[in-house]
C-alpha cells in the first residue's frame, strides 16, 4: 500500500483479514539516495509511503526518457534536482491547476449556495 491513507492505523491488518492476501506499506527508501544538496529534513519527509506513487512514478518517467533517447541515439542530458529556497514568480503546471481551481470554486460557489 502507498499513500497517505496507508498510514492509518491497522489498515494493512485490515485488509489482510478482508482480503486474505499479504499486504505491507510501500516505503520509497530502496528508491532514494541521499543528496547534499537536499536539507536532510526533506529527504526524512520523502521515505514515508505518502510519497513513494510519486516518486515511483517519477522514476517510471525517467526510465522512458532514457530509453527514449537510446532510440533515438541522442546524448543523455544529465538532470540535477535542486530544491528552491526562493519562491518563483512562475511555479509551473501544478500552480496553475491550484490557482485555476481556487478561481473556479471561488466563482462558482457562494454562500447564498449554503443559505437556502
Amino acid at each position: 500500500m502507498t499513500g497517505g491513507g496507508s498510514l492509518l492505523k491497522h489498515l494493512p491488518q485490515l485488509i489482510e483479514y478482508v482480503t486474505g492476501l499479504d499486504c505491507r506499506l510501500g516505503y520509497p527508501n530502496e528508491h532514494l539516495a541521499k543528496n547534499e544538496s537536499l536539507p536532510k529534513n526533506i529527504y526524512e519527509d520523502l521515505k514515508s509511503p505518502m510519497y513513494a506513487t510519486g516518486i515511483g512514478l517519477l522514476i517510471k518517467g525517467i526510465e522512458r526518457v532514457e530509453i527514449e533517447m537510446q532510440k533515438e541515439n541522442r546524448p543523455e542530458r544529465k538532470v540535477d534536482v535542486v530544491a528552491e529556497s526562493s519562491p518563483r514568480k512562475n511555479r509551473g503546471l501544478f500552480a496553475s491547476l491550484l490557482e485555476g481551481t481556487k478561481k473556479f470554486i471561488k466563482d462558482d460557489i457562494s454562500d447564498q449556495d449554503f443559505l437556502k
